[in-house]
């Protein structure tokens, strides 16, 4: 997922970004969540997810408190609609098997 961020909005973004990755990563469902940003154009940042179950991301994470939190303060910083790519994996996943 990409988004892009109100330059006013960025700061704020960020800290509720990085307060949510934490306990959204110790979910047991999550494979694996990274953030970043571009360094060519601060405010544009990547979301790169994956979960076992998306119904379970969908209808139980995403409805715990502290997403809530984060969703309501993103609503309201991005500076354009957000860019969502399903992606499904390309085998193997595991680097080591051929």
């Amino acid at each position: 997922m990409t988004l892009t961020i109100k330059p006013e909005s960025r700061t704020e973004y960020l800290a509720s970004l990085r307060a949510v990755l934490v306990p959204a990563r110790s979910e047991p469902g999550c494979v694996f969540l990274y953030a970043n940003e571009s360094v060519d154009e601060p405010g544009t940042i990547v979301l790169h997810e994956r979960w076992r179950d998306l119904d379970e991301y969908v209808n139980e994470v995403l409805q715990r408190d502290y997403f809530q939190q984060y969703l309501k303060l993103s609503e309201n910083a991005y500076a354009a609609p957000r860019i969502v790519v399903m992606l499904n994996p390309i085998e193997p996943l595991d680097q080591n098997t051929p």
